[in-house]
């Protein structure tokens, strides 16, 4: 092994932050070489894995972002604002692999695939029958099927992409549909529906209906969830590769008190899971198979009980309302928590937390999508205002 390889080995194992790499790069033309090289940063991505979470996006009108990160790491929110052409009216869905999915509503639906880091912009249009004045489009979520060798998500720049949407019908809400985007081929799938009749008599009756909601898209395995309540409260798990959708209801605990709030999660141990809150106090929840040839009879395991105003030292101006769980890291496994005090970020995994603003007082609740990119300032060390490193 010579210098060159020997430096690259420790260079690979800094940490994943924005401004590592361009200031390594500053110390000498050699190491800027060394960093700068494509296949340094293939192996870089690839060691990290994860991309850090850089930020998050709010959805309220236009998507705004949310810087997470402290100096000089931090992405100023005008590094990352989406062009708008006249007549817009997106509507955020989600964030993930490093871009972002929007759905335009008027006059005609379409999806736009946005790069907030190259600023790159990819127009989907939308199934004709997802069109029609009985449908209305409930939520989507993006997925990068990119999978060359030393692919890291984070990076997913120009990578294939599936795009899953699911929609109800707009007068009964009493049906579901679903079909899939591939970028590779450029075509939906089949519109899939499930045969809701036979579901409902198996779910609550509170449960038949279904409504728009600004819900977090969890991706577990290849299968992409979102929750729903009215009245009651639903999870839908669509599974990409049966092209399948299955209905579960929460354990009775996310319903027990008009005050309690749930939101689906990755489970510690993998798996789909629930973190239920009902006064300041949070309840960690793991679905679990009675058998593994009976998809459709889960039971529900509870797990960690932790008292979120002890870990965030709320006090008592930071308990003037009921918490509200308004995002998650599915990519780090981090919930967004809102009080009254602010907005944080909590790994309950580490036990850690970090406050991600001070805008608990506001009227309207935001969902937050959090924004994972191996993203590095330029030469403006620090300031943020730099373009990416190779795109990192």
């Amino acid at each position: 092994m010579d210098d060159d390889d020997l430096l690259r080995e420790i260079l690979l194992r800094l940490p994943p932050m924005p401004s590592t790499l361009p200031r390594v790069s500053l110390v000498c033309k050699r190491w800027r070489r060394l960093v700068a090289d494509a296949a340094f940063l293939r192996r870089f991505r690839a060691h990290h894995r994860r991309a850090p979470a850089i930020g998050f996006f709010s959805t309220f009108a236009c998507p705004v972002f949310n810087p997470a990160l402290d100096p000089p790491d931090r992405i100023p929110a005008e590094r990352f604002l989406l062009r708008l052409e006249e007549g817009d009216h997106y509507k955020l869905l989600g964030c993930r692999h490093g871009r972002a999915l929007l759905l335009n509503s008027w006059p005609q639906h379409f999806l736009l695939v946005w790069n907030p880091v190259t600023g790159d912009q990819t127009r989907v249009d939308v199934p004709p029958e997802f069109n029609s004045d009985k449908v209305v489009i409930l939520t989507g979520a993006l997925i990068c099927t990119g999978g060359d060798r030393g692919h890291a998500h984070g990076d997913c720049h120009s990578a294939s992409f599936q795009a899953a949407l699911l929609a109800t019908d707009i007068r009964e809400h009493t049906q579901l549909f679903a079909s899939v985007y591939t970028s590779e081929t450029g075509k939906w799938s089949e519109i899939i529906s499930p045969p809701f009749i036979r579901t409902a008599i198996e779910l609550s009756p509170a449960m038949r209906i279904f409504q728009p909601v600004s819900s977090p898209t969890i991706l577990i395995g290849n299968s992409v969830c979102w929750s729903y309540a009215l009245g009651g409260a639903c999870i839908v798990e669509f599974d990409l590769d049966k092209q399948k959708i299955a209905l579960t209801e929460p354990p009775p605990d996310a319903n027990a008190h008009s005050d309690t709030v749930y939101a689906i999660m990755r489970a510690e141990e993998g798996g789909l899971g629930l973190i239920v809150v009902s006064d300041f106090r949070a309840q960690l929840w793991k679905k679990r198979k009675v058998s593994d040839w009976d998809d459709d009879a889960p039971i529900w395991v509870l797990g960690r009980t932790v008292d979120l105003d002890k870990l965030l030292s709320l006090g008592a101006a930071g308990k003037r309302k009921p918490l509200a769980l308004v995002g998650f890291d599915d990519e780090n496994n981090v919930t967004l928590v809102r009080a009254s005090s602010g907005v944080f970020t909590v790994h309950l995994q580490s036990m850690s937390f970090q406050r991600l603003c001070n805008s608990g007082n506001a009227r309207t609740i935001h969902m937050y999508h959090a924004f994972p990119s191996f993203f590095a300032t330029g030469s403006g060390v620090g300031d943020g205002h730099g373009e990416a490193l190779h795109h990192m």
